[in-house]
């Protein structure tokens, strides 16, 4: 018996695509008899119960006694718990549990909805296992009324799926020269398969991908042909696919409000005129360029372009619709320690093209009062590297010095960012700073003020093996910086080395062990021919939480740190999720600065605390309390920190 069937597909409520085999007997099938007798409606005849309802309908000669406690049956509301056997090796469960109406209405109801919602939940195993290749399945539904009033109903479903159905044969209908390699494997369906839904739909849409990323843009996949022998539990496959020429990239053109030109689109692109087209390397372009921020909405499209001697390419027709280009912005901060610092910026994302941003900032607060600008390339002459122009001029006064300096720097970077993380990162640059500093500590017995000028050629580089920017559950992190300093009064040079790692490591379910470790040395000049502003510093929500930026290291008789030429810094942090959204972070940090040239690793400050984090959309948003275990005179008895992003 030979039955015709075609694939549907229809979305659930929880957002899966739940996949149906709709089957008709290709057969013609006989109508209905209808003869007068069943036409003849008799309005004294009695109604027939409805079966398994549990609740007879009331008849004419019931007493009213029977006819009054039948109704108070049905209309009684009561709460129920329902199950279903029978399903655990068919892989419906999880669907069935997705979509049960038993399941997911909540509200108590009485018999005759709970029934109504049986036969739902009936039909909808029915329709499940026969999109996973079961067919002939019987379901029968039972309910159980409450013992007693207050009680609770039971509704038990059980399911004998029946045979399951495979394929008997697989036929792709292809012209000669098809890259049938290509499309065997997207499809991975042959004979014996089961006739999954699921499964077979999938498998055309995986060739649909396919066939455009090995360079057929132009490929056609008709719907498949499915015929059922029911007798015989087995059904015939036949798709029909027309891969097109295979053709390769030509010219790419910009429509709509471009906000570049066309040398630069190929800059960002990671294909060249000529190469073999592949979908995969379109979509990256369309990333990229939503990436930019200089674009509201971008659409990509090939466009076949036939060569006299025969050869295809497909040009890409690049339709953008630009975004806002400007943004001012502001924030407001406090803390016990530092006080209050109000930052406000303003920024055009494409003032010089292409891409180059241009942001102006202020900052005004307790510690710092500072005016800066920058100029960056984005995308610069090569795929995300960055020519970055910057400048500021502040006053900065800290605990361990006041200072007023000019900074300009120029470098080259390449950078991750959220959208696109990269394994390997760097930067290079030079650095030009002219500044009037004053310790405020002791240094030889003195609060010296000097004025400096120096050239820096800071660099470096860092690879990134973990699995996410703001949120790594697993993995690693490993930086290394250096910046030879020169005095241009030609005094004295130094060498500022700083190597920071990270590791994440899952320990159960919910539970990530992570755990980060710092040095920094200063080499090749005393610590009082540094300027303090160029010293290392230990403490603060990014170093050691619990104490205040600057507060661990030496200091001098008035409790005022002097900086130091060697760091060192660990933390330890079990992040636990206790929901979806919300986490608690309890960790553990220490460290120590040194006047010497290299870490001594000892003297250790530690402090420990508690975190809250929320799992937002954009990262988790950080709030940490944390206490000083080995405070020494000034140090705070807690400190809070709040920021986006885990501490490390």
């Amino acid at each position: 018996m030979n039955h015709r069937c075609g694939l549907r597909a229809a979305l659930s409520s929880g957002g899966a695509a739940l996949l149906l085999v709709a089957c008709a007997d290709a057969r013609a099938q006989p109508a209905t008899p209808t003869t007068a007798a069943a036409a003849v409606i008799d309005p004294s005849r009695p109604l027939p119960p409805l079966p398994d309802l549990g609740v007879p309908w009331p008849t004419a000669d019931a007493p009213p006694a029977a006819r009054g406690e039948a109704a108070q049956e049905n209309a009684t509301v009561v709460r129920y718990k329902s199950s279903v056997t029978g399903i655990e090796s068919t892989g419906t469960s999880d669907e069935f549990r997705t979509l049960s109406t038993l399941r997911n209405t909540k509200e108590p109801a009485n018999l005759a909805q709970i029934a109504l919602r049986a036969r739902a939940d009936e039909a909808l195993l029915d329709r499940l296992l026969r999109a996973h290749g079961y067919y002939g399945a019987t379901i029968a539904s039972k309910i159980v009324p409450a013992p007693a009033a207050g009680g609770e109903a039971s509704v038990a479903l059980t399911v004998t799926p029946g045979a399951r159905y495979d394929y008997g044969s697989v036929v792709i209908v292809t012209p000669e020269g098809a890259p049938r390699d290509v499309i065997d494997k997207a499809l991975a369906l042959a004979p014996g398969s089961a006739v999954d839904a699921a499964q077979t739909i999938e498998g055309r849409e995986q060739v649909q991908l396919a066939l455009p990323n090995a360079g057929y843009p132009f490929a056609r996949v008709a719907e498949p042909e499915i015929v059922v022998d029911h007798d015989a539990r087995r059904a015939r496959y036949s798709l029909k696919v027309d891969p097109g020429p295979q053709a390769r990239f030509g010219r790419s053109m910009m429509r709509g409000r471009p906000v570049f030109g066309a040398r630069h689109l190929r800059t960002i692109a990671r294909f060249k005129e000529g190469e073999v087209y592949n979908q995969a390397l379109v979509d990256d372009l369309r990333r990229a360029l939503i990436a930019t921020s200089l674009f509201s909405s971008v659409q990509i499209a090939p466009k076949r372009r036939d060569e006299s001697d025969g050869a295809v390419l497909a040009d890409l027709d690049v339709a953008v619709a630009p975004a806002k280009l400007r943004t001012v912005s502001a924030e407001l901060g406090y803390d016990t320690i530092d006080g209050i610092r109000f930052e406000a910026s303003w920024r055009h994302r494409n003032l010089v093209p292409p891409e180059g941003a241009v942001t102006g900032r202020v900052v005004f607060g307790d510690r710092e009062q500072s005016l800066g600008g920058d100029l960056v390339f984005s995308n610069w002459r090569r795929r995300d590297q960055t020519l970055a122009l910057t400048s500021s001029l502040g006053h900065f006064n800290t605990q361990a010095y006041e200072s007023y300096a000019l900074d300009l720097n120029a470098s080259v970077q390449r950078r991750t960012t959220l959208i696109f993380q990269k394994d390997w990162t760097y930067s290079y640059g030079i650095e030009l700073a002219a500044s009037n500093e004053q310790d405020r500590g002791l240094i030889d017995g003195k609060r010296p003020q000097r004025q400096f000028f120096f050239l820096a050629l800071p660099g470096s580089l860092g690879y990134d093996g973990s699995n996410d920017v703001l949120d790594p559950t697993r993995g690693f992190r490993l930086n290394g910086r250096a910046s030879p300093e020169f005095s241009l009064e030609g005094s004295f040079s130094y060498l500022r080395l700083h190597v920071d790692g990270s590791l994440y490591q899952p320990i159960a379910p919910r539970l990530i062990a992570a755990g980060r470790l710092a040095f920094g040395a200063i080499v090749g000049a005393p610590l009082g021919a540094i300027p303090p502003s160029r010293r290392f510093y230990v403490g603060g929500g990014g170093s050691v939480r619990g104490y205040g930026y600057q507060d661990i290291g030496p200091k001098d008789a008035n409790n005022v740190p002097v900086g130091g030429r060697s760091s060192t810094e660990l933390a330890l942090e079990f992040r636990y999720k206790v929901t979806k959204t919300i986490g608690v972070v309890p960790f553990l940090d220490a460290g120590s600065l040194y006047t010497s040239e290299y870490p001594k690793f000892r003297d250790f400050q530690y402090g420990a605390g508690l975190g809250v984090r929320y799992y937002s959309a954009f990262g988790p948003i950080r709030f940490d309390a944390a206490t000083p275990l080995n405070p020494r005179k000034g140090d705070p008895t807690i400190a809070v920190y709040v920021s986006i992003g885990q501490a490390f």
